[in-house]
């Protein structure tokens, strides 16, 4: 991923997870071919079931501070 691309995920690591799910639907969204569904509709529950577990989790103060991911994805990558 690129520089600019990491800068981007940071960021958007930083929002709240409503706006988090947002940013992913729309950005699953700019996938779809000629609109076309890019992903399964099994994918697309697993993945609305998976943003609803994550707000959930945030909202009873279950987060995890986007430094903590970042720097867990940067130590698994390969050297």
């Amino acid at each position: 991923m690129s520089s600019a691309a990491e800068k981007i995920v940071a960021e958007a690591l930083r929002l709240g997870a409503e706006e988090r799910a947002q940013v992913a639907e729309r950005l699953l969204e700019s996938l779809e071919d000629d609109g076309e569904d890019a992903r399964g509709e099994d994918d697309r529950r697993r993945l609305h079931e998976a943003i609803a577990r994550s707000e959930a989790q945030f909202a009873a103060g279950q987060g995890v501070a986007a430094e903590v991911v970042l720097a867990d994805l940067e130590s698994r990558l390969p050297r």
